[in-house]
């Protein structure tokens, strides 16, 4: 049996929206997240999201990733990981809708589920995405308490 490989990178404080810091020798490399049942690789200092392994093969390949891409020279650590970014809320027709998820087909189903509430006099809100699908609010924990 050969043994697992030794882990040269920990993981930082994840943010609101999941991102775990890699740090590497105690310099910051990079983000990894997962979305939609990929694991995704942000290297520090750049916006790119590199989609880098299956959920199945976990969190550890995609920092193994960043830690490849900052042996190769590719990418430079910071001294230190950003502070934890806190959710920002959204603005216009369709606040809750994710930036990621803003393309035309979501912004208009977004819109029908706004219109629906409105027509409830049910204001969107961080509340009433807990209410209807418990431990989905970026102000509750993992186990759905606040």
């Amino acid at each position: 049996m050969t043994p697992a490989p030794q882990q040269r990178h920990t993981f930082g404080t994840p943010d609101t929206e999941c991102r775990y810091p890699v740090l590497l020798t105690d310099q910051f490399i990079g983000y990894v997240f997962r979305w939609h049942r990929a694991w995704i690789a942000t290297p520090a200092g750049l916006e790119t999201e590199i989609r880098v392994s299956a959920g199945s093969t976990g969190k550890d390949a995609a920092a193994r990733y960043l830690c490849d891409e900052f042996d190769a020279g590719r990418i430079a650590p910071h001294q230190e990981a950003p502070k934890a970014s806190i959710a920002e809320k959204g603005s216009g027709p369709a606040p809750l809708l994710h930036p990621r998820m803003d393309k035309p087909h979501n912004r208009t189903a977004a819109l029908t589920a706004v219109q629906g509430l409105s027509d409830l006099q049910w204001p969107p809100s961080a509340d009433t995405l807990e209410q209807i699908t418990p431990g989905s609010s970026p102000a509750t924990d993992a186990d759905g308490k606040a």
